[in-house]
């Protein structure tokens, strides 16, 4: 089966060189693959499957935590590699249900602060899914309850993790007990919940998109409600509300769906938000509030992208880099296919970049929505394309502050196969580069590493 990964490239790339007022500069970052150009498996079996999904973080040491979902084994796995591309946990991984029937699926995992990680999950062995979670240690030991602590009893989906900042987790998931509504629960670091059984009511609500810290041991939660409204609601650690009841509106406008949330160095939470008005037609906005609820960029945020219509996907990607410089992620069919663009916004919430948004990889190529890792003042994307036919591969591509690539105008190459290749995520290693998730026949992890040291200004 032949590959095909840059291991090493340095060459000055001419042909699209850009002009500046003080000269021509040409970029020749390069990349290079740190653990070989097969990555390090994080799944060690005879047994192949068509492993559907999979997710990764990076813990406060800088090991990169993996999990991945079998189709034909229905059950889901867990894996740390060290950074030097060591399985920490068994060749094979942890399996977190404990080969619980039916088939289970990791909506989430956060870091426990220790060098382990927690993880949600959907399970229906009880016969409706419930939401389960896990505590799995540096060592590799599973620390709760064998086959994970059960959250929930009724019939619940999308949930989503973030940390209490105690080595434990919030989560906050869609059930309908009682109609759709959202709830949160917070299960502290030996599994037990600290919360009202079955959780917190956050919200009537269609889906509960995203959970992320407030800094403080609390949260704040983003949903869509059953008004057509992207709406926000912050809990605290004891699980009091801290806003209005029904959450905050993150922009006025009908038919806002909330995509991603994330959060500045100041706790203030940063939203995106697609508004799908007629048919498929949609724009994209991004606001941020304050810690009090109190909207920062106007009634309906800034608009990063308006091009009716656009096509944008309903999911985008959002990440902020130190000087709360926001950069926000999607796909469009502007050019008939899908095709990745990125917007910057900076800390006033005013564009930085191209009128909506600069293409990620030149190519007219399908590609997915970009994966974004900060990296000093650069911005690493990547996207899955189908430049191979029937095949995928992952491509990326570097930009400086001002929105210049860095890299070739296709992309390098991070990973692209002979057959069919899935890419689930890919994540700063905290250390320069990048960690990737990809599947073949079996879950891979690749360690990639750029350098900056070829760039010169004529």
């Amino acid at each position: 089966m032949k590959k095909y990964l840059i291991s090493i490239v340095s060459f000055m790339y001419l042909l699209s060189s850009v002009f500046s007022p003080i000269g021509l500069k040409v970029y020749a970052d390069t990349i290079k693959s740190v653990w070989g150009a097969s990555g390090v498996g994080t799944f060690q079996t005879t047994i192949t499957d068509n492993y559907q999904s999979g997710q990764l973080i990076v813990d406060d040491e800088g090991a990169v935590i993996t999990t991945y979902d079998g189709l034909t084994t229905t059950n889901t796995f867990a894996q740390r590699v060290d950074r030097t591309g060591t399985r920490a946990w068994g060749t094979s991984g942890i399996e977190l249900s404990n080969n619980a029937t039916g088939t289970q699926r990791v909506t989430g995992l956060v870091s426990d602060g220790q060098g382990g990680a927690i993880f949600v999950w959907n399970d229906p062995r009880s016969g409706t899914s419930n939401i389960y979670m896990q505590r799995i240690s540096k060592a590799g030991s599973v620390l709760w309850t064998s086959g994970g602590v059960q959250v929930t009893n009724v019939n619940s989906a999308d949930a989503s993790i973030t940390s209490d900042m105690q080595n434990g987790a919030i989560i906050s998931w869609t059930d309908s007990r009682s109609g759709t509504n959202v709830y949160a629960q917070r299960i502290d670091s030996t599994g037990a919940p600290v919360w009202a059984a079955n959780g917190v009511l956050i919200g009537t609500a269609t889906s509960s998109k995203a959970t992320v810290s407030d800094g403080n041991g609390g949260a704040y939660i983003g949903y869509n409600s059953a008004t057509g409204l992207a709406k926000l609601q912050r809990i605290d650690s004891s699980g009091t509300l801290l806003w209005i009841a029904g959450g905050i509106s993150v922009i006025s406008l009908s038919n806002s769906n909330l995509s991603s949330l994330n959060l500045d160095s100041n706790l203030n939470p940063i939203v995106s938000i697609v508004r799908v008005f007629s048919g498929l037609d949609t724009d994209l906005y991004i606001q941020k509030l304050d810690s009090s609820g109190n909207l920062q960029w106007g009634t309906n945020g800034t608009t990063i992208t308006a091009l009716n219509p656009a096509g944008v996907n309903t999911t985008t990607s959002l990440i902020l880099d130190s000087l709360n410089n926001s950069y926000v992620g999607w796909k469009d069919t502007r050019n008939t296919n899908d095709n990745a663009f990125i917007q910057k916004v900076n800390s006033s919430g005013t564009t930085q970049w191209t009128t909506d948004g600069v293409k990620v990889i030149n190519g007219t190529w399908t590609q997915s929505i970009p994966y974004l890792a900060i990296e000093g003042t650069d911005l690493l994307a990547g996207v899955q394309d189908s430049r191979r036919a029937a095949t995928l591969g992952l491509y990326v591509q570097k930009f400086n502050s001002a929105g210049t690539i860095l890299f070739p105008i296709d992309g390098y190459a991070v990973y692209s196969s002979s057959i069919t290749t899935l890419v689930f995520g890919m994540v700063s290693n905290t250390k320069g580069g990048v960690y990737v998730l990809a599947r073949e026949s079996f879950p891979k992890v690749f360690k990639i590493e750029t350098s900056q040291s070829n760039r010169a200004t004529l």
